[in-house]
């Protein structure tokens, strides 16, 4: 349920929700309260498109209208249950919607069975967990907003444009017969596949390839026939053993480049002050290289 705050002197708040949800419109607190509903609370819950206005009450003085303006969209079949995606009971209609429908996330869905749907939302309270071995196919637009995880595959697989972004993706695999775009800041916690012949738009969006001490996320493979365009804002995350690090002019430890990007490409350590074997990297828009800080969380 999203939450909506305003003080009195706003203008508008705009909140879009999902058929089935709801919406809380928060004034600042105060001494007492109008609503255009009638109520005189400090907060209401509301489930339909509309206007909402509130005025505050100090002593004898009360304030000018702050506007809330709630749209409610539907969604397609909304998950709300925690469990099975394949459970009629996780779904608010009771009933589990057939591949090909736009869907949308509010809960903890898991997916243990390969599955095909349209437009695919995950809502800010939504989790996406995927079995390993089991692939989750969107063909159309994937918009999310909170996390995708699980050792399985998000696949983008449409036949026409697609676009997707928000949150973490786990792995994801673009095999699309067109263009996928890039709509809004990304991580990745596993894995990015491309397909033979696919075109991946990252948009100048940021891209973050976001590895952890247990696992470094990567670009798994980019055939050659294969692009990836408008990258300005790609960046490759690599955690560091900070006991290994090579530390101002101590003789101890390495010096590490920030890679492989590319699963199969080898880098060398620097274990001198120069390396021991140059590395050549030639190419335009490879993304962003950063100088690692042993004090901040072993990036």
């Amino acid at each position: 349920t999203p939450l909506y705050s305003s003080a009195a002197s706003d203008v508008y708040k705009r909140q879009t929700i999902c058929a089935g949800m709801s919406s809380v419109l928060t004034s600042t607190s105060a001494s007492g309260y109008i609503w255009s509903t009638g109520a005189n609370t400090q907060s209401i819950t509301v489930t339909t498109s509309g206007t909402y206005t509130v005025r505050t009450i100090e002593g004898t003085c009360t304030s000018a209208n702050a506007t809330f303006a709630v749209t409610v969209n539907e969604c397609g079949p909304l998950f709300i249950g925690s469990g099975s995606y394949s459970i009629a009971s996780n779904w608010a209609n009771n009933t589990v919607p057939i591949p090909g429908s736009n869907i949308t996330v509010a809960g903890n869905m898991t997916v243990n069975s390969g599955v095909s749907y349209a437009n695919i939302t995950v809502l800010a309270g939504g989790i996406i967990n995927i079995t390993n071995g089991t692939t989750l196919t969107a063909t159309g637009n994937l918009s999310n907003s909170n996390t995708i995880i699980g050792e399985g595959t998000l696949l983008l697989a449409g036949a026409n444009n697609q676009t997707f972004g928000g949150g973490i993706i786990e792995n994801l695999l673009v095999n699309n017969s067109a263009t996928v775009v890039q709509s809004a800041v990304t991580q990745i916690s596993g894995s990015v596949t491309l397909g033979s012949n696919q075109v991946l738009n990252l948009n100048n969006q940021q891209l973050i390839l976001l590895s952890t001490s247990i696992k470094t996320a990567r670009l798994a493979n980019v055939p050659s026939n294969s692009s990836i365009t408008n990258a300005t804002n790609f960046t490759v995350q690599r955690w560091l053993n900070n006991n290994l690090i090579r530390n101002g002019a101590s003789s101890t430890g390495n010096y590490y480049f920030l890679g492989p990007v590319v699963q199969g490409q080898t880098v060398n350590l620097w274990n001198a002050v120069s390396p021991y074997n140059n590395q050549t990297f030639t190419g335009t828009g490879v993304g962003n290289l950063y100088l690692y800080n042993p004090t901040a969380n072993n990036w």
